[in-house]
């Protein structure tokens, strides 16, 4: 939009007026007596710096309508939200304004203040009713998230983030805001203010009652975990505690719901295993660096972008817990009768024996990690696999059976792996199975194996029982370990 009221250019009048002369005297009594122009056809128009809209239209009231307006106006920054008094209520602009960060604005405050040359975006009545609002994704909370350029990494989202909330506050605006935007997934940060004059048991109250209304909203919740933040070590126990509430919470709704409703993010032990460095975090020792945040980008990313649906909290960008997807079966009985045929329809829920479970080192509730190369491979007819990579005995990778498909470092397929831990390594994705899948378990030696040493000696499966590390010795037909024919030592389970 051009606004002629607010160009500078000294304006005199010449002697000789001509028709364009004429019009800029009419505009200027026009500035004078209404102090704005916005032509009638301009469904949204910038103001004048100040706190009040040209006649004939009215402030944005929502955050989703203020970032609407701004391809109508050739404005590509959003700045943030907030909540304050000493600045223009709603939408508004700065550019080269005293204390602002250029870009737009949207304030919660209502009615606000002018400030500088802060200037309202405004809208002809109606407009903003007109928009379709609804979201896939809305980030609300404390000023983790006002702070965070969330809108920007998170394709068609909004930011409804007040800097200095607490769960409490933002129970004041869940309401509306689920009815505005109609989101499907929610990420909330909210506790850590709290928590400087509050119990853990308190803010927790006020956080269940958030996740009740976004769960009853058809929505699911991500909860962004506390931060061990330089600036707040005296109540890190707090946070602690709280975040382990969260945690138990968590797992609870997934087992009620058969999914997770509530998934977290667990930010606090995944900073830890950073080295917590001065780098994650601001000047100021409390919110987050753009490092920081790019953790945060990464990490929301994965949780949002769940393949399976299935975990319930993140940690590291690795799943540490899920619950296992199931499948529906629907049986149908028959019963004749004299006097016609009578159909009953039956369905029932079964338990999937063999699951790929989600890129980590855990297996989804009620299902257990496969602890031999016979039933690792039988799991891949289950799961319509192919591809046998082979054996390893590595600490670096999932313990048990696991797959690979295009994880960086790992050939493509199938593999077992004999260290009984292992550990998470990229997209390496265990195969697991309900307990005693695997049962029977041979656990009888093969007589026929043997290994013979440099002197000519044949070792048999008495002698690998003696030490744990002869387990993984290879027989002298080249393929048969030792802990596949020796079950009775190496064999846990035997």
């Amino acid at each position: 939009a051009t606004h002629y009221c607010n160009d500078r250019r000294p304006f005199s009048l010449p002697h000789r007026m001509n028709t364009y002369h004429m019009n800029l005297v009419l505009l200027a009594t026009v500035c004078v007596l209404f102090g704005s122009v916005a032509t009638a056809a301009q469904d949204v128009a910038m103001a004048p710096a100040g706190n009040t809209c040209p006649n004939g239209y009215i402030k944005l009231t929502t955050a989703a309508g203020c970032q609407a307006s701004m391809s109508l106006l050739s404005l590509s920054a959003f700045a943030g939200t907030e909540d304050t008094n000493g600045w223009p209520g709603g939408c508004y602009h700065c550019d080269n304004v005293g204390g602002c960060t250029d870009g737009v604005w949207f304030n919660a405050a209502n009615p606000g203040a002018a400030n500088g040359g802060a200037m309202p975006i405004c809208a002809l009545p109606g407009w903003e009713d007109n928009i379709d609002l609804s979201v896939d994704t809305m980030f609300i909370g404390d000023s983790d998230i006002a702070r965070w350029d969330s809108d920007i990494i998170i394709p068609n989202s909004v930011n409804v983030g007040v800097g200095g909330y607490t769960c409490d506050d933002v129970n004041g605006i869940i309401d509306g805001n689920l009815q505005t935007y109609n989101p499907k997934w929610v990420v909330i940060v909210c506790g850590e203010n709290d928590l400087f004059d509050q119990s853990v048991s308190a803010t927790f109250s006020d956080f269940k009652v958030i996740i009740g209304k976004i769960i009853a909203s058809g929505a699911q919740a991500i909860y962004v975990g506390t931060k061990p933040e330089p600036s707040t070590k005296s109540i890190h126990s707090k946070y602690q505690n709280y975040d382990a509430l969260i945690r138990e919470y968590a797992d609870s709704l997934a087992i009620l719901n058969s999914s997770p409703t509530l998934v977290m993010i667990d930010v606090y032990p995944a900073f830890i295993n950073l080295g917590n460095p001065k780098s994650l975090y601001d000047k100021d020792r409390l919110h987050l660096s753009s490092q920081g945040y790019g953790y945060w980008n990464t990490w929301t990313t994965t949780a949002l972008n769940d393949p399976l649906g299935g975990c319930i909290r993140w940690s590291s960008n690795a799943c540490d817990s899920s619950i296992a997807p199931i499948t529906t079966t629907t049986t149908t009985t028959v019963v004749a009768t004299t006097a016609g045929t009578t159909t009953t329809t039956t369905s029932t829920t079964a338990t999937q024996e063999v699951v790929m479970a989600l890129a980590g080192n855990t297996c989804p509730n009620g299902y257990v990690k496969l602890t031999t190369l016979a039933g690792c491979q039988s799991s891949m007819n289950e799961l319509s696999l192919s591809n046998f990579a082979g054996t390893e005995n590595e600490n670096s990778w999932p313990g048990g059976c696991y797959y690979c498909n295009n994880v960086p470092g790992c050939t493509n397929g199938v593999w077992f792996n004999f260290a009984t831990l292992g550990a998470s390594n990229g997209g390496a994705t265990p195969i697991c199975a309900v307990p005693g899948w695997e049962t029977p378990i041979n656990c009888l030696n093969d007589s026929d194996w043997q290994w013979t040493n440099n002197s000519g000696k044949v070792k048999k499966c008495d002698w690998v029982a003696r030490r744990e590390s002869r387990c993984n010795k290879i027989g002298d037909d080249g393929i048969t370990l030792a802990r596949e024919a020796c079950p009775e030592a190496c064999n846990a389970a035997c």
